[in-house]
């Protein structure tokens, strides 16, 4: 599978071992082994989590008892093609239960969650293939991105293309490689983005214009998250992985220390990087991927000491904090749901 650079080391493994000291709720195995999972979220009640599959399917389980509540199935190509991202449309839409996911042949699709249909589906038009979505704040607005290295904008209540976001020459310039996380900030016009080309972007979305850029991320996955005026990016890379920038500024505040190691197995080489949302968790940062298929979590007014991690089987491909309960989901490329 061709979704992100996975020539670029080995997958480990080795026996799954805490550091932290959680409680593990649920460990959970659906389908075939190694049906790898590239995203999941919390649903805004906590209720369940939605999961999205390499083979093009997408499960949602409840976070108490870890039972399986609803499938989808991606029907939209002959061959079923991953889902690369997901996302609940925001409760303030005064919609319940609708998912939008993308995927690897190019398709943005909306889902009632527990009837398991498909509301409708909108193929690229340029036919890329999508990595990535993300809803603004009240849920009228919906963002794409993909292989094209163009962010295409679309209208929630009409579900066509509104705006696109992309390079227009030297003086207003955009991606030049995959884009793989979209994020709306807390400022209605302001979406930052990131991808291959070690390039964050911020765009205004009233102007369809970028209007700053930051140097350095080189973002492989769904690693970036904003929390006021703090920008966090999570690279895959072997160092310089995880990165908290202005946003006003533009500049870099911090580099969090992953360790001391010098194995390249044990770098981070990062695929999901997190600001924590509930009460209890609001102080955390964390962030996992392939090296060492490690999940770490940091403290940020502590000076973002590292408070610990867990070690799986295979690559932590993604991960979610909930929004009310102090519970964190993990992805992994085993197949298996763990939820602490």
């Amino acid at each position: 599978m061709c979704i992100r650079d996975r020539d670029m080391m080995e997958e480990h493994s080795k026996p799954p071992h805490t550091k932290l000291n959680w409680d593990l709720l649920s460990t959970i195995t659906v389908g075939q082994d190694n049906n790898e999972q590239l995203c999941v979220q919390f649903d805004h009640e906590d209720k369940c989590v939605a999961v999205g599959y390499a083979d093009g399917s997408i499960r949602t389980y409840n976070t108490i008892n870890g039972q399986e509540m609803s499938q989808m199935s991606s029907l939209f190509s002959p061959e079923k093609m991953p889902i690369t991202n997901i996302r609940w449309r925001p409760s303030a839409s005064g919609s319940q239960n609708i998912l939008a996911s993308v995927s690897a042949d190019g398709y943005l699709a909306f889902w009632h969650v527990y009837s398991g249909k498909c509301i409708l589906s909108l193929k690229d038009p340029n036919n890329s293939d999508l990595y990535c979505v993300d809803y603004n704040k009240d849920g009228s607005l919906i963002a794409v991105a993909g292989k094209d290295c163009e962010i295409k904008l679309y209208d929630d209540a009409t579900k066509s293309l509104s705006s696109t976001l992309k390079a227009k020459g030297q003086s207003d310039p955009g991606h030049s490689n995959r884009i793989f996380s979209v994020k709306f900030s807390g400022q209605d016009n302001l979406l930052i983005s990131g991808g291959w080309d070690c390039t964050v972007f911020l765009w205004d979305i009233r102007e369809s214009k970028s209007v700053g850029w930051i140097y350095g991320p080189h973002i492989c996955g769904d690693s970036i998250d904003i929390k006021g005026d703090d920008l966090l990016t999570g690279s895959y890379t072997s160092k310089d992985a995880l990165q908290l920038w202005s946003i006003q500024q533009r500049k870099l505040i911090e580099t969090l220390p992953w360790g001391e190691n010098t194995n390249p197995s044990e770098m981070p080489f990062l695929y999901t990087a997190q600001f924590g949302r509930s009460l209890g968790f609001s102080d955390y940062i964390g962030a996992g991927g392939a090296g060492f298929n490690e999940y770490r979590l940091f403290s940020q007014k502590s000076g973002h000491k590292y408070l610990g991690g867990i070690t799986l089987p295979k690559t932590i491909t993604s991960a979610d904090f909930a929004y009310n309960h102090d519970m964190v989901a993990l992805g992994c490329g085993d197949g298996k749901l763990r939820l602490f």
